[in-house]
């Protein structure tokens, strides 16, 4: 979504339109249960109740974002993040969560989180810091296509481009976050992060 898409779509959200929240939801939701998914080490009814918790969260303060600090979806999935984080906290010192308030979790949760967990998380921020250097529209087509797990055909449809121009965009784009992370680095990041992700079944 072009980037005055995003700030209308934020202003709908504030205002709290009903086909506004429906499409958000819609197209966050496989990429952001996969994410609450792997973070909670493949625990089905865990991701499912921080799932909803999130939404529940996003619903509730989206008064509080701010455009001018980041995209929306860094947003959705920041407060993704911060609720796994405080999840693996209460769980590993055995108290529950249900009364945490979400806004105090921050980075230092990470310390106490399983490694795979953490290194997921880890690999989310460099990720995250790369995309943000990067041209707007490569940075678009990566998240359409590996995030939103978008086919070239349909990025092509909703760019209003052709598919051989949508092809060159998406080569130089993963061009550009090779050169910022290394070739290494992105063949192996976890498939939620540059790969289509999809809720599992």
């Amino acid at each position: 979504m072009e980037p005055n898409g995003m700030t209308f779509r934020a202003k709908q959200l504030k205002l709290q339109d009903a086909d506004a929240w429906n499409e958000f939801y819609q197209e966050y939701l496989d990429p952001l249960y996969g994410f609450v998914y792997r973070l909670v080490c493949h625990k089905r009814t865990v991701a499912d109740d921080l799932f909803q918790e999130v939404w529940l969260h996003v619903i509730q303060n989206i008064d509080t974002y701010d455009s001018e600090k980041g995209e929306l979806s860094a947003w959705l999935f920041g407060i993704a993040r911060r609720r796994v984080a405080l999840y693996w906290r209460r769980t590993l010192a055995g108290k529950s969560v249900d009364d945490d308030n979400l806004l105090r979790a921050d980075r230092a949760d990470a310390a106490l989180l399983p490694i795979e967990a953490m290194e997921q998380i880890e690999r989310a921020e460099v990720v995250n810091s790369a995309l943000l250097v990067m041209p707007e529209n490569q940075r678009r087509i990566l998240r359409q296509k590996y995030i939103d797990g978008m086919s070239v055909a349909e990025i092509a449809k909703r760019s209003s481009t052709t598919q051989k121009a949508a092809e060159s965009l998406l080569f130089r784009a993963r061009a550009k976050l090779r050169s910022l992370l290394g070739p290494t680095f992105v063949d192996a990041l976890p498939s939620h992060l540059l790969n289509e992700s999809r809720r599992p079944k």
